[in-house]
């Protein structure tokens, strides 16, 4: 077999020495491999050592897409008026090669219009193209995502994040194969490492926003003044910032030309070494103690990170891609960036240098076990042999199923959703996560649903030509929302979109919730309007879909119950052992957001009819805090009633407590109560608190009191000396994975009905 690679780069470039790494673990097979560079480096006389021809081609045509229009369009018309004229000479000789190939290599994409070419001039040529980008979704990258997948036979992703980005761009299923970067193997221990003095922290890129490199002054900021000296962050790379940057970027750099002077300017310039390009980052690798890529585009598994790893040295990075850096394993991996957090995490590294070389060692097993260039070789090789022997078949189609939500606050919709969406079968969905905002803390709860799009603005209305717009730019074949007003303008853009299958999910009562609303009188009609349009509308309790039906209209065929899902297991876990604040008399927990609709007002009303013995602790976070807080002030409240504002895992302070107090105004299926009854908790509810009685029904007896009396009740409840984990009061009805394999089947029949339909 004889293949042609193209190469963009030669040496200059992550792609060129992925490929390079690659092909020169070539042994005595029978493949013969020419390599084409467009520029000429150390690369050329590697490849000659290793026995592979490699010649170099500056006039070689490229064009990769950028981010805005302008550049877009002046990059293009510049690309087509004169690169690709000046390229006339080389595709002369390009097609004299391909005539004795059997197959093509294209490393980019930004290929693409050379396959393109040569598909035209050979036909009969097998083409296969390397993804290894994500490009912004704008028209000319679809355009150019579409022009590669008419010319090529079969890509190579170098990630699931590529293959997934490609075929959404694409709209379509893409013939393929994942096969990670390979990295050349490192020495057992890295040789030149300084034994001690400041912990080295390593990064291996040329500065730009998007890489993020400026968070480093930020980090080293958050580290305390007296313990800088203990740190150094060792930058190899082109560090000049661009003329235009983000806001607060520019405002942080303040004239500063180049990232050492920034760091000059922000007074910790002694923190940080800056080494320009280096020719050789092997050896920078290996006097560090660790790699670290605060990131912006949410990417960690570039190829610093993985010859950082294979250099045996933790990383540092941010997103939520977990297959190479993993937190607690390989090194630090963040959801969303915390200067505070990395300088925490710098600073144990430094104190335990123990534990810096375990994570390092764990790291260098990871990169050997999934990134072996021997290993690499020999998938890329069989991939070849493949798609020459028509052995290689495009994957069945996968439904895009996007997601929708107003931000990441701690909700119980925002958990329902994420969980119901992550139980689809990977095979036969393609799931992205769209956010109105993205803020809130749950960022890191959501990072297992493929891409997250953060559309920018705070409402709705704001936002509606923007979704329409992502949404018909991704192919999106379904939608999954599960919030009322998100749900009537979802419904309103589907109006345009004939082929897309809706389905909605409401979270509370809809009589209750519309009543709340800016316009009630509008907004019962609105939403039937809306709802006719809906291929499935799921109901949280039977309560609820009797109102759908009754008030809504909405026939058998297109309503489904599904109780919320509570993953059981994962929520006793968290709990370890539980907290229970310390002295005599009751202890009542409260959860949810600090809004009317909770009733936590009158709840602090009730606790004064309590002994004085008696506490309460309330957690969330919302636009009532101010308020509550006075109010427990002027009731004389502030030391037996306590607003602790958000927490990432109640479990334990729930847990601990004798019961859960639900005062609300109205609800839909509460996941408090669901999740307070997966600990053993009790709970004591208002009959408006949805479909609470609903749960009482299938609960065992005394788990659930429901009552217009809520002091009464609570002055019933005994105090708990036990403080083991009680054994779970949750029905198994409520169990996570029955609610997402009939998630699954609602999702299935939705699409399929909205197939018959023919549009």
């Amino acid at each position: 077999m004889r293949v042609v690679c193209i190469d963009i780069e030669g040496g200059h470039g992550g792609s060129s020495r992925s490929l390079y790494h690659a092909l020169t673990r070539r042994t005595g097979d029978r493949i013969r491999i020419e390599v084409i560079c467009r520029k000429d480096n150390w690369i050329r006389e590697g490849y000659q050592a290793a026995g592979i021809s490699c010649v170099v081609e500056p006039d070689m045509p490229r064009w990769t897409s950028l981010e805005r229009f302008l550049p877009n369009a002046y990059t293009r018309a510049e690309f087509r008026l004169r690169s690709w004229s000046r390229s006339k000479d080389f595709r002369k000789r390009l097609l004299e090669k391909l005539d004795s190939a059997d197959l093509l290599h294209l490393n980019h994409i930004s290929l693409a219009d050379l396959a393109v070419w040569v598909k035209r001039q050979r036909p009969d040529l097998p083409i296969v193209m390397h993804i290894r980008t994500l490009p912004v979704a704008t028209a000319f990258a679809v355009a150019q995502t579409k022009r590669a997948a008419a010319a090529c036979d079969a890509f190579v992703f170098i990630t699931e994040n590529e293959r997934d980005h490609f075929e959404s761009l694409l709209g379509a299923a893409a013939p393929g194969r994942v096969i990670y970067n390979p990295v050349p193997r490192f020495p057992s221990e890295p040789d030149i490492r300084p034994p001690d003095g400041p912990l080295r922290a390593v990064c291996l890129s040329n500065y730009s926003p998007a890489r993020g490199l400026d968070r480093l002054i930020d980090i080293a900021e958050a580290i305390p003044a007296g313990d800088r000296d203990r740190f150094r962050f060792v930058l190899a790379g082109d560090m000049d910032l661009p003329r235009r940057m983000p806001k607060e970027i520019a405002e942080k750099a303040s004239g500063a030309k180049t990232l050492q002077e920034m760091a000059e300017a922000c007074g910790v310039g002694n923190c940080f070494e800056f080494l320009g390009h280096v020719p050789d980052p092997e050896r920078v690798l290996r006097t560090g103690d660790v790699l670290i890529k605060p990131t912006r585009e949410n990417n960690p598994w570039g190829r610093d990170i993985l010859e950082g790893m294979a250099a045996g040295l933790p990383v540092i990075s941010v997103g939520t891609y977990s297959n190479f850096v993993e937190t607690g394993r390989t090194g630090l991996l963040q959801s969303r960036f915390d200067a505070s957090g990395v300088a925490d995490f710098l600073m144990t590294l430094d104190r335990d240098r123990a534990l810096c070389r375990q994570l390092g060692r764990t790291a260098r097993d990871r990169a050997e076990e999934t990134c072996n260039p021997d290993l690499v070789y020999s998938q890329l090789t069989q991939y070849w042999g493949d798609v020459l022997t028509s052995k290689h078949e495009a994957p069945p189609a996968r439904t895009r199923l996007a997601a929708i939500m107003p931000a990441f606050t701690a909700g119980g919709a925002e958990r329902v959703l994420t969980t119901l969406v992550d139980g689809l079968p990977p095979n036969e969905y393609q799931t992205r996560l769209f956010v109105l905002s993205n803020k809130g803390d749950l960022k890191a709860d959501f990072s297992r649903i493929g891409f997250v799009h953060d559309l920018a603005t705070e409402r709705l209305r704001h936002a509606f030509w923007r979704l329409w717009r992502v949404l018909s730019l991704f192919h999106v074949d379904s939608v999954f929302t599960s919030q009322v007003h998100l749900n009537i303008g979802l419904l309103a853009i589907a109006r345009l979109m004939p082929a897309l299958t809706v389905i909605v999910r409401e979270a509370n009562m809809p009589s209750a919730c519309l009543k709340s609303g800016h316009w009630p009188r509008w907004y019962g009609p609105l939403y039937r309007w809306a709802l006719r349009r809906a291929d499935k509308v799921i109901a949280s309790s039977h309560q609820m879909a009797a109102e759908f039906r009754t008030d809504f209209a909405i026939p058998e065929s297109r309503l489904a119950v599904l109780y919320n899902p509570v993953d059981r297991d994962r929520i006793r876990s968290r709990a370890g052992t539980p907290v229970r604040s310390p002295g005599e008399g009751r202890r009542f927990v409260a959860v949810g957001r600090l809004v009317r609709q909770k009733g936590f007002d009158r709840l602090i009303e009730w606790v004064k009819a309590m002994p004085g013995a008696d506490r309460l602790e309330i957690l969330g976070d919302g636009p009532e805090k101010e308020k509550l807080q006075q109010q427990i002030m002027e009731a004389g409240l502030d030391t037996r009633v306590h607003l602790s504002g958000f927490c990432g895992n109640p479990a334990p302070i729930v847990a601990g407590a004798d019961a859960l107090i639900m005062p609300s105004r109205w609800e839909g299926m509460p996941n408090a109560a669901l999740e307070a009854l997966a600990l053993g908790t009790p709970i004591i509810a208002t009959p408006e608190s949805g479909a609470i009685g609903e749960i009482a029904a299938l609960a065992e007896p005394g788990a659930v009191t429901v009552t217009d009396d809520l002091p009464n009740a609570m002055m019933v409840v005994s105090p708990s000396t036990d403080r083991a984990l009680r054994p779970s009061l949750l029905p198994d009805i409520f169990v996570a994975e029955r609610a997402k394999a009939a998630f699954v089947e609602i999702v299935r029949t939705a699409v399929a009905s909205r197939q018959r339909k023919g549009v």
